[in-house]
């Protein structure tokens, strides 16, 4: 068994879902939406998580 490090990375969007279909492609929605802009954003910020929502940003300790 080889061990090897992983590299994973993961965008979360919060917000609303409009249409959920069976293919990810074709489902619609803010979620969907700021998802797709929170990975899309990790490598330019050199980050592995990254969440992003219509929310106001808070204090998070």
């Amino acid at each position: 068994m080889v061990n090897k490090s992983a590299n994973v990375s993961l965008g979360i969007g919060l917000g609303d879902i409009k249409n959920r279909r069976k293919k990810l492609s074709e489902s619609s929605g803010d979620a969907f939406i700021y998802s797709g802009a929170a990975f899309d954003g990790l490598k330019r910020s050199k980050n592995n998580l990254a969440i992003k929502t219509a929310y106001l940003k808070k204090n998070l300790k």
